[in-house]
C-alpha cells in the first residue's frame, strides 16, 4: 500500500517527462522453509520520440529456518534492496541499442550488473535478432554466523553472459523464436554457511569455482482469432559443465476479456543431478561436497495464472482508466526438500503523460 501511494506521488510529479507509466507491486513466495515478501516499484517513461528510460527498487524480506543460509538452522531475517535501471534508443529504423545496470546488498551480499543490448529488425520487422552482453561481479562473506572470535571470511564471484535470440513472423498471427544463452561463472560457488555430513562428520560445502552454463529456448507464439486468445508454448534445455541438465516445458493461454488479459500457465521441470552431488558422502575427503537442494535430481509443475484488469473495464474514466492491476497466483509442486511452494503479487501500474488523458 505504502508503495502504491509513492507510486501515486511520483506521476503526479513527473509532467514534464514524456509518456509512460509507473508500476507499484508487492510479490508474496513460501515454500516450506522460506518466505520471501518482496515491494517493488519500476518506472519506465520516454525521455526523446526515440529513447526510454526504466527504473526500478526493490526490497526482499526473507525469513528463513534454513541451515543452507544461517550457521545453526535458526530461523533468521533479512533484507535485500536492489535498485536498477536501462536506458534504449531507436538509432535507425533497423537497430535499437540499450546499455542496463543494477546492485544488489544485503548484510552479507553485495553485486553489481552492467549489461548491453542490441536489436535488429529486419525484413519489414517480420525477422528481429536481439544481442546482449552482460556481467555481474559479487563479493561475499559470512558476517552473518556473528562470531566475535573467528575472522570473517570473504569471497568473490564474477559472471558473464551473452544471449542471441532470434524472432521470425511466420504469418499474420503467428511467431517462432529461439535464444540461447550462455553464462561463465568464476569464484567462490559454495555457500560459506553449509556444512555437509560426510564420514560421521560435518565439513564446509567444496563446489568446483568455473562453471559454464548454456540455455536453449524455443517458442512459438498463435494468435486464435475465433477464442480472441493468444497461445504460447515453449520448451527450454539447460545444461552446464557440472553436469547438471534440466528439461521445461511450458504453456501458457492468454485469453482477452474486453482490454483485460487472463493468463493460464502450465510449467514442467526435470532436472538430473550434478556429477559430484550425492544423498550420502561416505568419506570428508571428496574432493567436492554438496548439500544443495537445487543440485539433485527432481521434478516439479507449475500453475498459475494472472489477471491484468484494465480499469477501464469496470467504469473507471480518465487517468485511472487507463490504468491497470495486476494479480498473479502460482502454485508450484516439487519432489524435492523445499516442498511445494506459492507465489503471488498484486500490482497497480499508473500511467503518466499525454496518453493517461482522455
Amino acid at each position: 500500500m505504502q508503495l502504491t501511494l509513492l507510486a501515486i506521488v511520483i506521476v503526479a510529479c513527473l509532467p514534464a517527462f514524456g509518456d509512460g507509466e509507473i508500476t507499484a507491486r508487492t510479490s508474496y513466495y513460501k515454500e516450506r522453509a522460506t518466505r520471501v515478501v518482496q515491494p517493488m516499484i519500476d518506472a519506465s517513461f520516454e525521455t526523446t520520440d526515440t529513447s526510454t528510460v526504466d527504473a526500478h527498487f526493490l526490497v526482499d524480506a526473507i525469513t528463513s529456518a534454513s541451515a543452507a543460509s544461517g550457521s545453526t538452522g535458526t530461523p533468521f531475517s533479512e533484507k535485500r534492496y536492489e535498485a536498477g535501471g536501462r536506458a534504449s534508443n531507436e538509432f535507425t529504423n533497423v537497430f535499437t541499442g540499450g546499455v542496463s545496470g543494477k546492485y544488489s546488498t544485503e548484510p552479507d551480499y553485495q553485486s553489481w550488473f552492467v549489461g548491453i543490448n542490441g536489436a535488429f529488425s529486419l525484413a519489414e520487422d517480420n525477422f528481429v535478432l536481439n544481442l546482449s552482453l552482460g556481467a555481474s561481479f559479487d563479493s561475499i562473506d559470512d558476517s552473518g554466523i556473528n562470531n566475535p572470535m573467528a575472522e570473517v571470511q570473504e569471497e568473490s564471484l564474477q559472471s558473464y553472459l551473452g544471449s542471441v535470440a532470434v524472432t521470425q513472423l511466420v504469418s499474420k498471427i503467428a511467431a517462432v523464436s529461439l535464444t540461447y544463452d550462455f553464462t561463465t561463472v568464476n569464484g567462490y560457488q559454495a555457500n560459506l554457511y553449509r556444512v555437509v555430513p560426510a564420514g560421521g562428520i560435518f565439513v564446509p560445502e567444496r563446489v568446483p569455482d568455473q562453471r559454464f552454463r548454456h540455455a536453449i529456448f524455443g517458442q512459438y507464439k498463435l494468435y486464435v482469432r475465433p477464442a480472441k486468445a493468444t497461445l504460447i508454448t515453449g520448451y527450454r534445455f539447460y545444461f552446464d559443465s557440472w553436469n547438471v541438465q534440466a528439461h521445461t516445458p511450458s504453456f501458457r493461454w492468454i485469453q482477452e476479456l474486453g482490454d483485460s488479459l487472463l493468463h493460464f500457465r502450465f510449467r514442467y521441470h526435470q532436472q538430473r543431478r550434478a556429477d559430484f552431488h550425492q544423498d550420502r558422502y561416505v568419506s570428508s575427503s571428496e574432493v567436492f561436497l554438496t548439500d544443495d537442494e537445487k543440485l539433485s535430481s527432481f521434478n516439479g509443475y507449475t500453475l498459475g495464472t494472472k489477471l491484468v484488469l484494465q480499469l477501464s473495464d469496470i467504469g473507471f474514466k480518465g487517468r485511472l482508466g487507463h490504468a491497470s492491476g495486476i494479480v498473479n497466483v502460482d502454485y508450484v509442486m516439487q519432489n524435492n526438500r523445499f516442498g511445494d511452494a506459492i507465489a503471488a503479487s498484486v500490482g497497480l501500474t499508473l500511467p503518466f503523460g499525454d496518453d493517461a488523458v482522455d
